[in-house]
């Protein structure tokens, strides 16, 4: 079973919103229940409607490049000295690559396949990952 804290509000919100008509329509007498029950259902389909940044990940002939919303980032394959997967008990799972330089760079896990393709494509082009 999956915590409702882990269920992405775009999920919930068309169950709360039939949920709330069916309250509206039994308490349809009364004004002000269905006005709140109206209120309810606009923010539902308001949370509904909002944006959601645009992810995406492509691994390459030499760079691996991860979008994120207006965010891209691009990282050379050959200065990639390690790739580490945690797996944490709740919540996303985090990726972090570490560059030739020492620089550690953390990547949204939203622009990211599961962990399991990304690292038969990473290990298939000779980079190391390590897993958590």
């Amino acid at each position: 079973m999956v915590a409702l804290t882990h269920i992405p509000l775009t999920r919930l919100a068309p169950g709360l919103c039939a949920g709330l008509a069916v309250v509206g329509v039994m308490l349809l007498p009364h004004s002000l229940a269905i006005g709140f029950c109206v209120v309810l259902m606009a923010g539902s389909f308001a949370i509904l409607r909002a944006p959601r940044p645009e992810a995406s990940s492509r691994i390459g002939g030499s760079t691996w490049t991860v979008r994120y919303g207006a965010e891209v980032t691009a990282l050379p394959l050959d200065r990639i000295t390690e790739v580490r997967i945690d797996h944490p008990h709740n919540g996303p799972d985090r990726v972090q690559v570490l560059m030739t330089n020492g620089l550690c760079v953390p990547l949204p896990d939203a622009a990211l396949p599961d962990p399991r393709t990304l690292t038969d494509a990473l290990r298939a082009r000779n980079v190391t990952v390590y897993q958590s």
